[in-house]
């Protein structure tokens, strides 16, 4: 077997090999039976070494797309925190547009209030005004009538 031929051989084909050279050394003579065990090894070997290369390789392209499926949870969570730090400063202004509001409503409501203090005030006065005018107007109303009945007014 040539090296070309050894590397293009298949597992199945190296096993066969290992397979005929423990065949061989089962029917020579005590001489050459290590030769043929070490020959059968050589073939296990590689037979294994290939196995192993094969695991390394999927271990490998397991191990790229483990740290890939890392870099993109980091990055989705670093989306998250740019997300929530907008999300934030989007509150914390129309928290402030919500107080502007409530300040302007409560000067709004000090200043009703104010005029409603004077409102009343006012009403007050007046009807005070209306009771005293009237009593006024009823006692010179009870002048004049008494004039009139006394013939004062004629």
């Amino acid at each position: 077997m040539t090296v070309e031929e050894f590397q293009n051989a298949t597992a199945d084909q190296l096993r066969t090999k290992a397979n005929d050279s423990f065949a061989k050394a089962d029917q020579s003579g005590s001489l050459d039976r290590p030769g043929f065990f070490m020959e059968a090894q050589f073939y296990l070997a590689e037979i294994e070494r290939r196995e192993q290369q094969r695991e390394r390789a999927e271990s490998a392209k397991i191990a790229r797309r483990d740290f890939w499926m890392e870099v993109s949870v980091i990055v989705l969570i670093g989306v998250e925190i740019v997300l929530a730090l907008i999300g934030l400063d989007a509150g914390s202004r129309e928290a402030a547009k919500q107080i502007s509001a409530l300040n302007s409503l409560n000067q709004s409501t000090a200043t009703t209030a104010s005029n409603i203090s004077k409102l009343t005030a006012a009403q007050t006065d007046l009807i005070t005004t209306q009771k005293t005018l009237s009593m006024r107007c009823k006692a010179k109303w009870k002048s004049c009538e008494s004039s009139r009945s006394s013939g004062l007014l004629n």
